[in-house]
């Protein structure tokens, strides 16, 4: 990595108690508030923010296995 001290760390969950521990593991990590972007939501339902102005240079994700899934038309039309 090039540029250590400039990483910028986004992340979107759910469970707002995991939402709270991601955040305090990026600060007990002494990562600057400015380089976290987290977001307590559900990205099942919603996609990322569209205001993303950023290309990824990594992408880790941990998806919900045991979440419980609707035939709602808005998740079966979902081109995802």
């Amino acid at each position: 990595m090039k540029y250590p001290n400039s990483v910028h760390y986004h992340g979107q969950e759910l469970n707002t108690t995991t939402y709270n521990l991601a955040k305090m593991n990026l600060i007990l990590h002494s990562v600057p508030t400015e380089y976290m972007r987290l977001s307590n939501a559900d990205t099942l339902n919603k996609d990322w923010p569209s205001d993303e102005p950023y290309t990824f240079d990594a992408v880790l994700m941990n998806p919900p296995y045991s979440a419980k899934w609707s035939a709602d038309s808005t998740f079966l039309d979902d081109s995802r």
